[in-house]
């Protein structure tokens, strides 16, 4: 699944041939990797490679591991961890979205970041709360940006520009809408 909750974002597999139960001493481990980081994020598998993003001390990153082999290919810092709330971790699952050879992240900070899935360099990159007055929650900023034709959809939240579409390829803002927010209704 190149994205959050699969290709149409349904949560629904077309994969066949799927074990309908588990062997009793369970699935076999294929292979296993340590030391990349501390993390919750789910992973996005395209291209025969798996990414997902992780925090190592101050630091949130972006991995590539080969998904035949486990084989870390690149880890791409990002950003500057950020103290989650432990009781809404579970909310600040950002995984990356991949299309083609870029690919898209949401930073806990408020950095929209597009990188190449080839090597993990950076293309370009959006300050959520500087360029579009993004508000950041009590876990951070928890975006899951969508590829649609050459445009990116992302929320940075607030009320100067809630969503905004972006050039995948430049990140240059093609629109944006605003939403008020009184404070109270969450509108």
């Amino acid at each position: 699944w190149p994205q959050w909750r699969g290709p149409k974002r349904d949560n629904k597999s077309s994969e066949t041939g799927l074990l309908q139960e588990w062997p009793e001493e369970g699935p076999a481990l294929v292979w296993q990797v340590q030391g990349l980081g501390q993390g919750i994020a789910s992973v996005s598998v395209a291209g025969g490679r798996i990414y997902t993003t992780t925090y190592s001390e101050s630091t949130e990153f972006v991995v590539c591991l080969d998904r035949q082999a486990g084989k870390l290919l690149w880890a791409t810092p990002v950003g500057p961890s950020v103290r989650e709330n432990s009781l809404m971790r579970w909310l600040s699952q950002r995984t990356p979205t991949v299309d083609g050879d870029l690919l898209y992240t949401a930073t806990a900070a408020g950095e929209l970041v597009c990188l190449s899935t080839q090597d993990g360099r950076e293309r370009w990159r959006r300050n959520y709360v500087l360029e579009f007055q993004g508000k950041r929650g009590a876990w951070g900023f928890c975006d899951f940006p969508l590829v649609d034709g050459e445009k990116l959809i992302c929320t940075p939240g607030g009320s100067h520009a809630t969503t905004v579409a972006l050039n995948k390829k430049t990140g240059k803002v093609i629109w944006s809408c605003p939403i008020s927010f009184d404070g109270k209704n969450g509108r």
